[in-house]
Parts: C-alpha cells; structure tokens; sequence
C-alpha cells in the first residue's frame, strides 16, 4: 500500500487491486504503513506492517527514504517483485538488489514524483523494471518528463465495483457531488466559483463535497471564500465518507474539477451507476462514452456551471449506454489481464510485495 492516508483515492485503488488479486489466487503479500484506520484494509491478504508500528506515515516524505529501504530489505527477499504506488516507496524499493521493480503511478507524474530528489528520481527512471500508468495521459507524461518508453509502460487503472447500493438522497436541485480529497490539486475553490454562478439561475443548488483533508488551514481558506461567494449555506463539507457510491445516487451530478488526474476513480464509478458526470475535457480521455462524461474548458466558473446544467439534460439511454461501456472497460478481468501481462514481461514467478 502507499503511503496515502487511508481514504484517499490512491491508497483505496492500491487495495482494492491488492484484494483482487488476492482473490483470483496471485500469490501477492500487502506491506502497509501509514494505516490510521484497520477496518480499512482487506480481509485477505492480512497487511503486514512495514514498520514495527504501522501507524508510522512517511508518505511524501524523502528523510525517510533510508528507513523504508532497510525495512523492504528485511521484508523482502531478492528476486520478489515489489510493486510501488507512491515515490519514497519507489526511491526505496530501487535502491535494493536482486529485486524487480513495478511502479504504479496514478497521476501527472510531476505531482507523484517531482518531490523526489534528482539522484533518486534519475535512479527510479533507469532502475524500475515496468511503469503502470493510470491512463494514457499519465503514460504521456512518463515519456515527456522522465523520458520513460512506451515498451515499458502499460496503461492501465482502477477497476470499477459499482455495486448496487441504496441511493442516499443529497438535498439541493441541483444536488452536485463532488468526491475528492480537499487538497489545491481538487480545484475546490473553482467548484465554489461554478456553485455562486448556477445559484443566480437555480436559487435550489447546493453542492455537497466529499473527501478528507490533511490541511486544516486551506480548509479554512476555501470556507472563507465560501462566505465572499455567498454560498457558504449552499455547500455542506462531508468529510471522509465510505458510502461515495450511494450519494452518487442521490445527487443529479457528480463533478470533478482537478487540474491533474490520472483516470478518476470517482467519475469512473459514477458513469458505471448512470449518473450524469462533468469534469474537464482535457482529462477525460480514458473514460468519453455516449457523450459522458459531459466537458468543459476551464477558462471560467460560467463554464462549469454550463456543463453541470447539460448534465441534467442527459438521457437515460446515453446513461445507460455509458454505464454499460465503462463496466466492460474497466472490469477486474480487463485490469488483471493488464497486470498479468506486465508480470509476465519481466519474469515474475516468486511472490509480489505491494506495498
């Protein structure tokens, strides 16, 4: 598992494909640190602390890339296949031998790997064995900044469980959704902007935000703005929330706003519900189906607020059609076979260590 506190989006991924491995008989080992909440990792396979206690978090954090190294190198053996979500994991993971090296990278790879220092960040391009990207642009972004080849990247993501959950009704009409940590990268602050511009036309708005927060000040910060727009009553704050899925339901848009994804997890999971979905064209590449998710240029508030309300206008039929696409593209047995193949491109027969 990366070092993502629990609730994140990468983290949540990282053990969602820990879980589907496990299940379809992979002989893989999950290694995890950082854990605030055990009721958050899976049943099976039972996580292994890579510290002696595994509340330590080091996630984003280069000091600790030294320790993170000799912890790998006691929990692993040579010849394992250690499969990184996160940069210090994958600056540690390259500085050991006899190990094969996957990285799994979620997103603009300047955002997940920029931090690291030049010496370790040059060691992980020329020492990783195979890069995952989450989606295509992030895989062009392999290749234009770390000059990583397109032989050794497969694009792959996160596969879609959408179930069928009891729909949680969200009050507000329209009721928009977003689901995404509270961190500048989410483009919150746009999202209040979009929110004050469709209250002059629908005086019912109301915008519910789901996602956790590590930064208590910035959360300040976007409630003060909230407070100048005049929409602080228009927005409620959810925090971290497990039934994502279910408010999806209950909402009349799911939204995401970010400058940087890789392919969303969320919009993915609303388009396998059929609810109608906005976000900016230039990340939706990977998931465009019957017309969703609907886009828009981000030059302005006003053309957010466009996009939320054609979103409403979206048929069943294009829903359904959408819905049905993005399960058969981003089902397990797609995702494992993505998995399988890059196992097999660099010889894997001994035991996964996921960290």
């Amino acid at each position: 598992m990366d070092r993502v506190k629990a609730g994140h989006g990468r983290g949540l991924s990282a053990l969602a494909l820990v879980r589907a491995q496990h299940r379809a008989g992979w002989n893989v080992r999950l290694l995890v640190s950082g854990v605030r909440d055990p009721a958050l990792l899976p049943e099976g396979p039972a996580g292994e602390a890579l510290f002696d206690d595994r509340t330590v978090d080091v996630y984003r954090r280069v000091e600790a890339v030294d320790r993170v190294a000799a912890a790998l190198e006691v929990r692993t053996r040579p010849g394992d296949v250690i499969v990184s979500h996160e940069g210090v994991d994958l600056a540690a993971a390259c500085r050991l031998r006899g190990r094969r090296v996957v990285a799994a990278v979620h997103s603009d790879p300047g955002a997940c790997l920029g931090y690291l220092p030049l010496p370790d960040l040059r060691a992980a391009v020329r020492r990783t064995d195979h890069w995952v990207a989450w989606g295509r642009a992030v895989a062009a972004g392999l290749h234009d900044s770390l000059s990583v080849l397109p032989a050794r990247t497969t694009v792959s993501a996160q596969a879609v469980e959408p179930g069928g959950p009891r729909p949680v009704p969200l009050p507000g009409s329209p009721a928009c959704l977003s689901v995404a940590r509270v961190h500048p990268v989410k483009n919150h602050g746009f999202m209040l902007e979009a929110c004050a511009v469709l209250a002059e036309r629908s005086p019912g708005t109301h915008w519910h935000m789901v996602g956790g927060c590590d930064d208590s000040a910035y959360l300040r910060r976007l409630r003060r703005n909230a407070e100048r727009l005049g929409v602080s009553q228009r927005i409620t704050w959810h925090g971290y929330r497990d039934d994502a899925g279910a408010m999806m339901l209950g909402s009349d848009v799911t939204v995401l706003a970010s400058h940087s994804e890789g392919v969303p997890r969320a919009i993915q999971e609303a388009m396998a519900l059929g609810v109608p979905t906005v976000m900016p064209g230039s990340l939706a590449r990977d998931l465009l189906h019957a017309g969703l998710p609907v886009t828009y240029e981000p030059d302005g508030p006003e053309a957010l607020a466009r996009a939320v309300e054609a979103a409403r206008l979206v048929g069943t039929d294009r829903l359904a059609a959408a819905a049905a696409w993005t399960g058969r593209t981003w089902a397990w047995s797609r995702v494992l076979g993505d998995w399988a193949r890059v196992l097999s491109r660099i010889g894997e027969e001994v035991p996964v260590a996921v960290l």
